[in-house]
Formats: structure tokens, sequence, C-alpha cells
């Protein structure tokens, strides 16, 4: 009944954060001209009785021109096994019901399946010592089953070689996926017996995030997944990820593949990650416990149209000072031009407030959000300069993408994600080049951090929680994979040694027009952050993002004569939206 009653509560937030338009995450890079088609069941809680059949229905939009392949699964077939829709009811417990397309779309259904009352009194009158577990006998435990670690590692799970499945959850398309396989192989060439299962769940790292949300309610968590620093902090709220510091830091040494590796990272491999992207994952709490490890990683650049900064000898802008400036002299050759687009207000606040070295939120769970601060407030006022000036605009501003807007020279330079730079080029006319975000401090410049990042679930067995690290070091520092990966999905590898990859070092070569992703690319990694631009790991960062977007705009757009009053309004409305 308390599992049921979690369920419920679960999922009635769920739908809440839906309604309200909240989006949860670092506002990932999706393909705007793809149409994608969604599935839904009509039921996303069912209760049975034992023995009990039913049926879901599962609905796809929009309605396709051709049939779609619909998969089935039930987290667990001891509860209940689904076919095509029908689920019957095996034994008491509660599982969950997945659909999906091939597209990665899916939703799902938590099914409780109540026991008969006489069951419920024989498992109470169970004796708890009846047929005790020999501890010899525990997966993964020194001295049960398998192979060995040796020296044995003091307080970490151990992987005693045997055979093992772990699950690994994340948003990759079928490209990806494919690259992935491959490393997987790689993978099994020193790992034979670990089985590493993959899904696409959702598509999208909102979508992901709900659907592990539902998983930890009923006890049924990956191994390993894709996160955001507010997920993992929205998981650590039920103890769920594991802490990785210990497994960073060991020197102990396993036999592998005849081959003796060390457990933990090495320090060429620590050294190799970007250290920016590292300590993002360091976030969480006042310690710097270590509860993530970057992926890959996208950030913001700035698109301008080249030609027409040759045609007119303009300089490009290496602080927002000198962007006014030169913001200035375009509205003096194209009056009728928006010199300046930004794609993403929340992105826009984030990234100067952390420039300027000011607060948003903070870990204090008595006083989490403090944006509401003079040095905010002053850069929304010099914001709002620009746009009554005709400076710039946004996304939500034009009603439209600002990559549609800047091919068609409605603006001269564009702030947007460096994983859309196809979106960015004209069919004809202009040549397009890419600039790093302008700063408050060119020496010590700080970008906002979007993609993936992995963190690892406890599920209380220690075969699976020391395979879930042996993978996920794999794929953190696996030249191959990250090279391809980049080149596949057009985000950063968070590893350096990809330059040694010959096949990714051509690929940077390449510079036009033709090749704007690999411009964009090379750009970030010529001008690399000294810090991340980011909202800190707090519960609620999902709506704390959207209130700051929704207070920039409403400081931008609201005719005022009185600029000062109105942001001092505006920042309190938006605080008591919070709270």
């Amino acid at each position: 009944m308390k599992k049921r009653l979690i369920s419920i509560i679960l999922l009635l937030s769920l739908i809440l954060g839906i309604l309200s338009g909240c989006t949860i995450g670092g506002g990932e890079d999706t393909d705007k001209d793809e149409v994608e088609y969604k599935i839904s069941l009509d039921k996303n809680e069912l209760t049975m009785k034992l023995g009990e059949t039913r049926r879901l229905t599962a609905t796809v939009t929009p309605e396709p021109e051709e049939k779609l392949n619909i998969t089935w699964k039930s987290s667990n077939e001891n509860v209940i096994t689904v076919r095509n829709g029908t689920v019957i009811s095996v034994s008491a417990g509660t599982a969950v019901v997945d659909v999906f397309l091939d597209n990665g779309e899916t939703d799902y259904c938590i099914v409780t399946v109540e026991a008969d009352e006489e069951e419920e009194d024989s498992e109470e009158d169970k004796d708890p010592e009846e047929n005790p577990e020999d501890p010899d006998d525990i997966p993964g435990e020194p001295g049960g089953s398998g192979g060995e670690i040796t020296p044995p590692i003091a307080g970490l799970p151990v992987y005693n070689g045997g055979p093992v499945t772990i699950s690994f959850y994340h948003t990759m398309g079928a490209a990806q996926r494919e690259i992935l396989d491959a490393a997987i192989s790689r993978f099994n060439e020193l790992y034979p017996d670990i089985t590493v299962e993959h899904q696409n769940m959702g598509g999208s790292y909102d979508d992901l995030f709900s659907y592990i949300k539902v998983r930890l309610s009923v006890g049924e968590a990956p191994d390993l997944a894709y996160c955001y620093p507010d997920h993992v902090a929205t998981y650590n709220m039920a103890d769920a990820v594991v802490g990785l510091d210990a497994f960073i830091g060991c020197k102990d040494m396993i036999n592998v593949d005849g081959n003796r590796q060390q457990y933990g990272f090495t320090d060429e491999q620590l050294a190799d990650i970007n250290p920016a992207f590292l300590n993002e994952g360091r976030a969480y709490d006042e310690l710097g416990t270590t509860y993530s490890l970057p992926f890959l990683r996208s950030t913001e650049v700035m698109y301008y149209n080249k030609t027409f900064f040759e045609e007119n000898d303009l300089t490009l802008p290496a602080t927002w000072e000198e962007m006014e400036v030169l913001c200035e002299a375009i509205k003096q050759i194209a009056p009728a031009s928006t010199p300046l687009c930004i794609d993403s207000e929340s992105n826009l606040f984030i990234t100067l407030a952390s420039q300027y070295n000011s607060p948003i939120a903070s870990l204090d769970e008595e006083n989490p959000f403090c944006f509401d601060n003079d040095t905010n407030k002053q850069f929304v006022k010099m914001l709002r300069r620009w746009y009554d000036n005709g400076y710039f605009a946004t996304m939500e501003m034009y009603g439209s993408y600002i990559s549609s807007v800047f091919v068609n020279r409605g603006c001269y330079m564009a702030i947007g994600s460096m994983a859309s730079a196809v979106y960015y080029v004209p069919e004809s006319s202009f040549e397009v080049g890419v600039a790093p975000v302008p700063q408050v401090d060119p020496n010590n410049p700080k970008y906002i951090s979007q993609g993936p990042s992995l963190c690892m679930f406890d599920n209380k067995d220690p075969q699976r929680v020391a395979a879930a690290w042996l993978f996920m070091k794999f794929l953190t520092t696996d030249t191959q994979l990250q090279a391809e990966l980049s080149m596949a999905s057009k985000y950063l590898p968070v590893i350096s040694s990809v330059y040694d990859d010959p096949d990714y070092s051509a690929f940077l070569s390449k510079t036009g027009n033709d090749y704007i992703s690999a411009v964009a690319i090379n750009t970030v990694l010529k001008n690399p952050p000294a810090e991340i631009a980011q909202i800190p790991p707090v519960y609620g960062a999902g709506k704390l993002r959207y209130q700051l977007a929704n207070l920039l705009l409403e400081c931008l757009r609201t005719p005022t004569s009185d600029t000062d009053g109105l942001i001092d309004e505006k920042f309190s409305e938006a605080m008591k939206e919070l709270e």
C-alpha cells in the first residue's frame, strides 16, 4: 500500500510539472526540422488483482502514414507480464509497463498488483530466520563465486569476474547507438562477462529524468544513466546515487585480460578531463562530493555574418562593453536590423550572473534562491537599455528560431548552441563565422554547460555497482568513443586526448559553411571554459530556470518610465513565485 501511495504522489507531481510548463534540465538541443512521433498510454497507473487481465491502449501522435513498431516491456515479469498491451498479473507487487517507439519515444504505466488477504497474512507470519542466505553465495562479495580482484579493495564494491548484467539509460539517437554498440564490443574484450543493456528512454533529458523518477518510486533504478546536475540533486533526495570519489581515487590494481590495470582513474586519465566539466559534478554538497562525471558537452557560441563584418571592417567583441559599442555601430550601418539575437533568455541570465560572480541559488535548504540582488539587477538594466535601443532581442520576442532571423539577415550576430550550428548557415549569400561568447573577464571565461553527464545508482548489488563503475570509467576515458560521438552529435568531447585520434583531427581541420559544426567545436576547444556557468544543483532548479527567463522578458518588454522600479518589482514577483 505504501508503494502504491508513493507511486500516486510521484505521478501527480509529474503531471503537475508538465501542466505548469516547467522545463527541468539544461535545455538540450533538438533537431528543429525533424517530425517526432509521440506515444502515450490511456493510463499511467493501474491497480490489479492477482490473476486479473487488463488492457492498455497506446496512441501515436501525429497519426503516422505507415504503421510504426511498438514495443511493450514489463520491468518485472515476476509481478506482471505484458504482450501487445495486454497486462496479466502474476504476483503481488509493483512494476512498470513501458511502451516504446523505434525513435526512442516512450510512455509508462505503474502497475500495482494487490495481494490476497490470506497471502499477506502468510507473508507476515514467515520466520525471518527461515532459509537464511549463505554469505558465501552473495554475488559480488569477497569469497563468493567468480574471479578475484587483487589486492582486495577495502570499502569498495568488487567485481569478481562472473556474469553480470547492467543497464544504461540515455537519449542517444540511432547513429550514436551504433557507435555505442561498437564501444561496448571493445569494452567486452576487457570484461567479457559484463553484459550492458542500453536503452534510449524518451528522446529528451526531461523525459529520461521523469522516467527514472518513476523507476525510483518502485525500486527499479538503472545502473548507469545520462543526467543533468539538478536531476542528480533530485535523485539524491532518495540517497539513490553512488558517490564516485572512492572509485576515482582508488590506486589498487585489477586483472584485466591478463594485464594489471588501475581500478580508479590514473593520474593521466584524470588530468585528461577538462577540469571545468569535472568540477561540475562536484557541486552537489559543501564537501565537493563527486556524484557525476561529464560525458559529452555543448555550450553556446556566437555566430556572426563574417562577410558583413569584413565588408564593414568590424571587430569581434571580447567583452559585453565592446558588444554594446559594436551594436551601436551596426545600427548606424543597418538601421532596420537587430544587431544581436539571443537564443535562450535563461541561459543569458545564468551566463551573466556567473561572469559577474553573482549568486542565483545556493545549497542552503532554508534559502535556496538568491538571485534578487543588486548585481543581477544592474546587468538586467544594461540589457533593458540595449533592448530599448534596438540592439538585441531574444527568440521569445521574435516568436521564431533566431537561426532563421540570422540566415535571413535580420541580425548579424546570434548567440546559440554550438550543437545547432548547421541551422545558422544560409543557402548562399554570406559566410558564417563562429566566435566565443563575450565575457566580463576574458582571462577567466565562463560558459553555459549543456549535454549529458553520467551517474551511477546504488542497486544494493556490489557486482552490478562495480561493473557499472568499470563501464563508466570506460565511457569517460575511451578516446575513440569520445571522438566518434563528438563527430556524430556535434557535442564537445570531455577529454583532450581526442586530438590523438587521426579522424577527429581531420574533422577539426575543416572550415567554411559546409563544415560549420567542426568550426563551432574547434572554437570552443581553442577557448575552453575556466568555469561552468550553471544553476547550483538544487531541487527546483528547473522551475528557477523558467522563472529567470520569464523575469528577464518581463523586465525588457514591459513599458515603463521607471526602469529601476520595474526591475525591483519583477525580481520581487519572481522570488514570491518560487517561494
